[in-house]
């Protein structure tokens, strides 16, 4: 079993003396004092990075936009040096911002109808989809009816 510390450090007081003892003692409190340092500078560096990232990841136009709070996140660990508000700068004048619902299904409606051959066939023969899922529903509803009334008649082409 391994001696506590105030044993240890009398059997030093009398073999070797005071001035030993007083030298450990010094270490001692340069040990405490350099441990607490490295605390407080720890604590220090987590509060400013937690600061840092809140202001990039909260900043108006990135909080709430997941393509912009992604590139906010990858560009915060590869660029350490870089403040919350230069990463959300940075971002909001690179990234791209997430399309609306009525942006997307334009965009959709128009690579359906290049895809087909839009300009060939003319675009009324291609349905508007615009108005949202619900009358993306009934014309699908419509088709599938048009579909049914073919069969039943006997026109399967």
């Amino acid at each position: 079993m391994k001696p506590s510390k105030s044993v240890q450090n009398a059997v030093l007081a009398a073999v070797h003396g005071d001035e030993i003892f007083d030298e450990a003692k010094a270490v001692q409190k340069k040990d405490a004092a350099a441990k607490a340092e490295r605390e407080a500078g720890i604590q220090s560096g987590r509060a400013a990075q937690i600061d840092r990232f809140r202001a990039a990841l909260g900043a108006h136009g990135v909080s709430g936009d997941g393509v912009r709070m992604t590139k906010a996140l990858e560009l915060l660990v590869a660029a350490p040096a870089m403040s919350g508000e230069d990463v959300a700068s940075f971002v909001l004048k690179y990234a791209g911002a997430r399309m609306s619902d009525e942006a997307a299904i334009s965009a959709y409606e128009q690579s359906r109808i290049a895809a087909a051959g839009g300009d060939r066939i003319g675009k009324a023969a291609m349905p508007d989809i615009r108005g949202g899922a619900a009358k993306l529903a009934n014309e699908a509803k419509s088709i599938y009816a048009a579909r049914r009334q073919q069969t039943e008649r006997g026109n399967n082409a």
